[in-house]
């Protein structure tokens, strides 16, 4: 059988493990708290930024589907080789043209 004072040493290891483990939930919470925080404000900035360019901050393009079935763009002589070339393709799928024209402009 184990001695009391071995027991007890083995108590207050177990005791002083526990504490360290609170201080790490303590930290760990905190930690969480702060990262929700910047959550929160990071969700602001993009929900705010994506609201401006709704409401037009740039209208430099029209955001009609037929104002981007177009070839007169800088890209589009590239964008043509490639699909011909590359991809042996003589035209692209319904709105790939569009997605493309889209993607390019940002």
């Amino acid at each position: 059988m184990a001695s009391v004072s071995a027991l007890t040493e083995e108590l207050d290891s177990i005791t002083s493990e526990l504490h360290a483990v609170e201080i790490q939930i303590q930290e760990l919470t905190e930690r969480q708290q702060e990262l929700i925080q910047k959550k929160k404000v990071l969700t602001k900035k993009i929900k705010q930024c994506l609201e401006d360019s709704d409401a037009g901050a740039s209208n430099e393009y029209d955001s009609s589907p037929a104002a981007w079935n177009k070839e007169d763009f800088p890209w589009s002589g590239k964008v043509k080789d490639i699909l011909q070339n590359v991809f042996k393709l003589e035209k692209f799928r319904p709105l790939q043209l569009e997605t493309i024209n889209v993607t390019m402009a940002g």
